[in-house]
């Protein structure tokens, strides 16, 4: 057996999932007095990204301002004003994980207002834009096995948004409290789309930024370990990276229960009532999934993820090297790779610096 990762042997990677049919979808489109939505375009793919605003007695709480920070204020003082309230009177900002669709805004707007900036621990560097040296982040990608250009390409990737000075910062631990926009809330940090992504859980509603979608499966994560979910240092593992599949499986654990009349309100797209229904809809993908990338390696023998991936992803790759798409394939089948490994089904072994997979017989 492997590693385990809390929460995961609850979620075995046999068959594909059941044929039972999924939980009804069971979208929401009224809000209680105080909860207001502004949506904000992004030059993304998804195209716009939910700006949820609680309206408290003494202040307001804006979570995941998008990607202008002017575009931010323009559109938050707008769908404030109705309400009696104007920018001055955000006191937090919520950041409920660092993907520049969500916090590339957050500097600016928290300039602007004098807001705080609360933010789960594992991510506080990530924001501040202080994540030491780059050694981490070639060593995770050498040891996908990736070629020597790409590692370089990896390493000077620069911060995608302006960072958040350090003194704005609100850490928020696991298992914490926020009382922010008339609310108090309880902070779960869960990992996988992101290393320190915050959901946030108060009276009936969730805060669930893109850990809970009601019509994507969200994107697994791809770095090197972060700080823990209390914000001290990366556990030093025989892994380079975080375990992504394997995380954010194991994360939804803890919204298997108690969450069927609360109502969800993700980053991106309707809100939606319950959590058993994006829940289901990812376990079944990933366990699919995860059964491709067994199969393929199944097939090669030991092998490293950068060959795996070129194999079932060879149509992103040329001899004039690969597509921007192939680091997120990559990244996912690591993410699979070391999902099987800890259900026991894969081992893993080291090789100068380059993380080695094979099929456990």
């Amino acid at each position: 057996m492997g590693d385990q990762v809390p929460g995961f042997d609850a979620v075995p990677l046999g068959a594909p999932g059941s044929k039972a049919p999924l939980p009804p979808e069971i979208n929401v489109d009224r809000f209680d007095d105080g909860v207001v939505l502004c949506e904000l375009p992004t030059p993304y793919r998804m195209g716009w990204t939910n700006c949820w605003l609680f309206v408290g007695d003494d202040d307001v709480l804006c979570v995941d301002p998008g990607t202008d920070p002017d575009l931010a204020a323009e559109h938050i003082g707008a769908a404030l004003a109705p309400h009696g309230r104007g920018l001055d009177d955000i006191e937090t900002i919520l950041v409920t994980h660092t993907h520049p669709d969500h916090c590339a805004a957050a500097a600016g707007l928290a300039e602007r207002t004098d807001a705080k900036v609360a933010i789960g621990a594992p991510e506080i560097d990530l924001i501040t834009g202080h994540p030491g040296s780059p050694a981490p982040v070639i060593a995770a990608w050498q040891g996908l096995g990736a070629p020597p250009e790409e590692v370089r390409r990896a390493a000077r990737r620069k911060l995608p948004y302006s960072p958040v000075p350090v003194d704005r910062i609100h850490p928020l631990p696991d298992g914490g409290q926020l009382q922010a926009g008339g609310r108090r809330w309880q902070v779960h940090l869960v990992a996988g789309h992101s290393p320190g992504h915050a959901v946030l859980v108060a009276d009936d509603i969730v805060i669930a930024g893109d850990q809970l979608l009601a019509n994507v499966l969200p994107a697994v994560h791809f770095g090197p370990p972060v700080r823990t979910s209390n914000g001290e240092p990366p556990v030093p593992g025989r892994s380079p990276w975080a375990p992504s599949v394997a995380d954010f499986l194991g994360s939804m654990i803890r919204f298997d229960e108690g969450f069927d009349a609360m109502t969800v309100l993700p980053g991106h797209g309707p809100a939606f009532q319950g959590t058993a229904r994006p829940i289901e809809r990812a376990r079944r993908y990933h366990r699919v999934r995860c059964e491709l990338v067994a199969a393929q390696l199944s097939k090669r023998g030991s092998t490293t993820v950068w060959d795996l991936a070129v194999g079932m992803y060879a149509g992103l790759v040329s001899s004039d090297g690969v597509d921007r798409r192939f680091a997120s394939a990559a990244a996912e089948v690591a993410g699979r790779l070391e999902a099987l490994h800890y259900a026991g089904r894969a081992t893993r072994t080291s090789r100068n610096g380059v993380v080695l997979f094979a099929p456990a017989f």
